[in-house]
């Protein structure tokens, strides 16, 4: 059988790890589009409205609308139609979605019918040091515990794509923020899209989905009716998103929030050298506070 010309690139990850960014840059490449958090359109407690669209004064999505009446198994099939795009890139991060769409192409194929498109997976993973410290803004949870869900979060992400068999590459937020465009040319090329450097100011085009964060910031700021998406517009450190809209940054803020105290206890967590032993990675060590390597 012929291989699908066409690819679904499903971003993977703990929260707080670049995912909404992430899929920004990979949905601004040649013939793609980025549909943020997608599995939020079938989630009655999640649906929030196009961030762009309504950011701009519009009632319904000029690209989506009409989402609510689509099938889940249909969601893709859908957006290939009303985006035009031969690529589409969801940040939903979720397991659960994920092996829904799997399990929708899986049941097609046995019914012999033709397969349009490619599901391809990306699992992001973040130092856990800036994985804590962009967390822990949000949350009052001990760091023991929100290491035990960094661990967990990246464990079952590594666990399903084993099981699925699907095509997956793994990345690193380090290595893309630290050198994005020979990383993101690289991972472009692992996932069949074609990379340009135009991608990385993903903010000077339209994005027609479901993102809210502070990657959305460059993409909103200044629009019409931004107060409209307010209410699901949560960054957990509107000044620091404010001062880099339309820039490319690198968000490394744990080397000065961090103390060595907590730096020694996350890396010594449960779990943390386990799961980057398995990618070969360590520790980072280029921080000012003691290498935990």
């Amino acid at each position: 059988m012929k291989k699908p010309d066409s690819n679904v690139i499903l971003v993977l990850s703990s929260t707080r790890s670049g995912s909404t960014w992430l899929g920004y840059v990979l949905g601004s490449c040649a013939d793609s589009a980025f549909l943020g958090e997608y599995y939020r359109a079938w989630d009655d407690q999640l649906r929030q409205p196009c961030a762009w669209c309504a950011a701009n004064g519009r009632p319904d999505c000029e690209v989506l609308g009409g989402i609510e009446s689509i099938p889940r198994d249909q969601a893709f099939p859908f957006a290939f139609v009303r985006t035009g795009a031969r690529n589409l890139v969801d940040a939903s991060k979720s397991v659960e979605w994920a092996g829904t769409q799997v399990e929708a192409q899986k049941h097609n194929s046995r019914d012999g019918r033709e397969i349009p498109y490619q599901i391809r997976a990306v699992h992001l993973i973040r130092d856990p040091r800036g994985w804590y410290a962009s967390e822990r803004r949000r949350t009052r949870l001990p760091l023991d515990q929100l290491m035990r869900k960094w661990v967990a979060d990246n464990e079952r992400i590594a666990a399903f794509l084993s099981s699925s068999g699907m095509d997956s590459v793994t990345a690193f937020y380090e290595d893309l923020a630290g050198d994005p465009e020979t990383t993101f040319r690289d991972l472009c090329g692992a996932l069949h899209l074609q990379f340009r450097a135009h991608a990385l100011r993903y903010w000077e085009q339209p994005h027609h989905g479901y993102a809210t964060n502070g990657a959305s910031a460059s993409l909103l700021a200044g629009l019409p009716s931004v107060s409209a998406i307010q209410p699901y517009f949560i960054t957990g450190d509107d000044q620091f998103y404010s001062s880099k809209r339309r820039k490319s940054f690198v968000d490394q803020r744990w080397m000065s929030a961090l103390t060595a105290s907590e730096c020694e206890r996350i890396c010594n967590a449960p779990g943390v050298h386990s799961l980057l032993d398995r990618y070969d990675r360590s520790i980072w060590n280029e921080s000012p506070v003691p290498s935990c390597v």
